[in-house]
């Protein structure tokens, strides 16, 4: 996985580099520092939102 930003899927053959996110309740950050942080890290095919969607 690079570390220069996250693809997300938005169609069936189209998506979207994301490149800097802001968890809730924090600042905004790279995408490299979202990975080096996060517990449980990302995975193709892992899915964004309420579980309830």
């Amino acid at each position: 996985m690079k570390k220069d930003g996250i693809v997300v899927a938005t169609g069936s053959t189209t998506g979207i580099k994301i490149t800097e996110l802001q968890p809730a309740g924090k600042k905004r950050m790279a995408v490299a520092e979202f990975l080096n942080g996060s517990a449980g890290g990302l995975a193709p095919g892992m899915k964004f939102g309420d579980e309830d969607e």
